[in-house]
């Protein structure tokens, strides 16, 4: 049961994010924006510095997989969200090999990985010429709320979250040693 609990939550998020478009508005102040959810991602994030050890994968093999998954339901382009997705995961986990597991550094390899999530994503959407948004216009209408979104989301998904994915993974490792 226990190794069903993280692809449930992030099967979860993958739909809350269909939904959440919908109810967020669209305009601020006369100005188009947009928000686009990134709850799977942030996940994944507290995954690579919570759940993982060093020498465990798991955060990035769901990151390819439900990155994928994003890809099949969300976009027409397979395979943007799943490279992102784990790249930006890959990275997370090695940046947590330097750094300790607490509330401020979650929250900076959040910001990093949510900015590099959707920036590479605009970028590769901008080099094959699906989206033809200038740099300062996406940074301003798409990045900025973006970020500050998945920021909070992050501030409703850490208390929630950390301590479970410790004690996930320790009863992980130790069910391994035991088998």
């Amino acid at each position: 049961m226990k190794r069903i609990i993280l692809p449930l939550f992030l099967l979860l998020f993958l739909v809350l994010e269909g939904i959440f478009p919908e109810l967020v508005p669209r305009k601020l102040n006369g100005s188009e924006i947009y928000i686009i959810p990134y709850f799977v991602m942030s996940f994944l994030i507290l995954m690579a510095i919570f759940y993982d050890y060093d020498q465990t994968y798991q955060s990035i093999y769901y990151a390819i997989v439900f990155g994928f998954l994003t890809d099949l339901l969300y976009t027409d382009l397979i395979g943007v969200y799943m490279f992102t997705y784990g790249a930006v995961a890959y990275f997370v986990h090695k940046f947590k090999r330097v750094l300790h597991a607490n509330f401020f550094v979650t929250f900076i390899l959040t910001l990093f990985g949510v900015s590099l999530s959707d920036t590479l994503i605009y970028m590769m959407y901008a080099v094959i010429q699906i989206t033809s948004m200038a740099p300062v216009e996406y940074g301003m209408t798409r990045l900025l709320p973006t970020v500050l979104a998945n920021m909070i989301t992050m501030a409703v998904l850490y208390p929630l979250f950390y301590r479970r994915m410790w004690k996930w993974s320790e009863e992980l490792m130790s069910h391994r040693k035991t088998v």
